[in-house]
């Protein structure tokens, strides 16, 4: 009996073999046989912990990133027409604001492109690079002088910074803190106040994205 059961387990494992499926202990393959539903955590075992930027929007304007995982290579796009990023004032300042208010780098190894931080904060790095926006050009030229730390309560990431005689902070974290925060938002036609109308789009548009499976 114990010889039959050890070949028909060998020869399950050898069927799920065939199929993708690796068996690490034989006696796995028993449960397996009538398992219709698997719940695993995906980071590190489905996926590869690699957070990309896919879909932005600024300025009433959705748009579209090309390339994935760390490679900051990538083109920009509205409506499926490519654009040049660079004349996208508020997409600009977005991505401005996304690599400097980050503790994330991107460096190159071995002609390998790999972050230092956290997968989400490298995703934005790697977007800004993508429209020429270097973390490392932007903090020489944004000095940070002071940071306010991400915590669950606040639920903000704020960094303060000096550009010749002024003063700059940039805020990152979820949306809509940050729009309970903001009083003006600035469109390509120029400064505005922010209303409830317009909060309630742009919160509408996040929802959007995250219903479709955006972070």
């Amino acid at each position: 009996m114990p010889l039959t059961l050890t070949l028909t387990l060998a020869y399950g494992m050898h069927n799920m073999a065939k199929r993708k499926a690796i068996i690490r202990k034989m006696l796995g393959v028993e449960a397996l046989g009538s398992t219709t539903v698997i719940c695993t955590d995906k980071t590190g075992t489905l996926t590869k912990n690699e957070i990309t930027v896919e879909k932005i929007f600024a300025g009433d304007k959705i748009f579209a990133v090309s390339g994935i995982g760390y490679e900051p290579e990538g083109e920009f796009f509205v409506n499926k027409n490519k654009i040049d990023e660079l004349k996208e004032k508020n997409l600009t300042l977005l991505l401005k604001a996304a690599a400097i208010c980050n503790n994330a780098f991107l460096e190159e190894r071995d002609g390998v492109w790999q972050v230092v931080g956290d997968p989400t904060e490298a995703a934005l790095i790697v977007a800004a690079a993508k429209a020429n926006l270097w973390k490392s050009d932007l903090e020489n030229e944004y000095t940070r002088t002071e940071e306010i730390i991400f915590t669950s309560e606040r639920k903000l990431m704020s960094t303060l910074h000096e550009k010749g005689k002024g003063r700059w902070v940039f805020t990152k974290g979820a949306p809509e803190i940050v729009l309970k925060k903001c009083r003006f938002i600035e469109k390509e036609d120029g400064i505005k106040e922010l209303d409830g109308d317009e909060k309630a789009k742009i919160l509408a548009i996040n929802g959007g994205f995250a219903s479709s499976a955006f972070r």
